[in-house]
């Protein structure tokens, strides 16, 4: 493992008291839930520090796991583990959306084609009757899975159909020979044409290089290079820690070039210090008078 990567993983182990001793079986499956860990932490930072035992509840690597090694049901930007919470988010909201999000990870540089093909065909399954051997962790999932497709409250409010995301993530560099390639597109094209009707479908194959940039967005260690109109030097306190400041115009959207992450979406870890991010629906909590449309 390239030795950067090495260090935030072994930095994820000791945060999450996680023991392997060397043993290559143990590090497999801890690195699988840091892949997951790193995944699902992206859009909602410190999920699992609030919440311990969900990491192990979206790891679903083991035996009979169908190729799958994390699972996340997203509804309305929660990830859920049973009905009953579906169930609550329905009643309490008046418009839902929902994220299927499925992990397979290899802590090794090269990826196989034939892997990602049996991670492809566990996904499809999972979406089906369910004809491959499957463990308990995978079978409440697909519990929670069927009962979004048939509650009647649930699919009228939903504001579009669900969509899914897949990623394969490995320690070396992304694969980008033919093989890879055309299996990709066959799998968007089968899940894209299948009976679900996913409202965006995406598959992400990703490496070492990216685990390791997802690892400092987390941590708010990013670039991002804005086009500024004016710019006004600070008056800054000569015992103070910071030297220089400064004082900057740009347009609207050049400062989304740094709110916004490479996948269009929120990034959230800025908010951790200094909340100004949509909560979810929490009742009274919330002034009644605002409300997310």
């Amino acid at each position: 493992m390239e030795p950067i990567l090495k260090s935030h993983f072994n930095n994820f182990k000791k945060s999450f008291e996680i023991e392997t001793g060397g043993i290559s079986e143990k590090e497999a499956m801890a690195f699988e839930k840091f892949v997951n860990y790193v995944i699902f932490s992206l859009d909602y930072p410190n999920i699992f520090t609030a919440d311990s035992e969900l990491l192990d509840f979206v790891s679903v690597g083991g035996s009979n796991d169908t190729g799958i090694d994390g699972i996340g049901i997203r509804v309305n930007d929660s990830l859920v583990r049973d009905i009953s919470e579906v169930k609550e988010i329905v009643q309490t909201s008046k418009k839902v959306r929902v994220d299927f999000v499925f992990i397979q990870s290899k802590m090794r540089p090269s990826l196989g084609v034939a892997e990602f093909n049996t991670f492809g065909t566990g996904v499809k399954t999972f979406f089906s009757s369910g004809y491959l051997p499957e463990n308990e962790k995978i079978s409440e999932f697909r519990e929670i899975k069927d009962f979004i497709y048939s509650d009647e409250k649930m699919i009228s409010k939903l504001v579009d159909n669900p969509s899914i995301y897949l990623f394969y993530v490995g320690t070396g560099a992304e694969p980008t020979d033919a093989n890879f390639s055309g299996a990709k597109s066959w799998l968007i094209n089968e899940l894209t044409s299948s009976n679900y009707y996913f409202a965006d479908v995406e598959v992400g194959i990703l490496g070492g290089k990216q685990l390791i940039k997802y690892c400092r967005e987390l941590e708010n260690k990013f670039e991002a290079q804005i086009n500024i109109i004016d710019i006004f030097p600070l008056i800054v306190d000569k015992k103070a820690e910071v030297k220089k400041a400064y004082a900057f115009t740009c347009s609207a959207g050049e400062i989304l070039k740094v709110l916004i992450k490479e996948d269009g979406l929120l990034r959230r870890s800025l908010f951790n210090d200094n909340v100004r991010d949509y909560l979810g629906n929490r009742g009274a909590i919330i002034n009644p008078a605002i409300e997310i449309i």
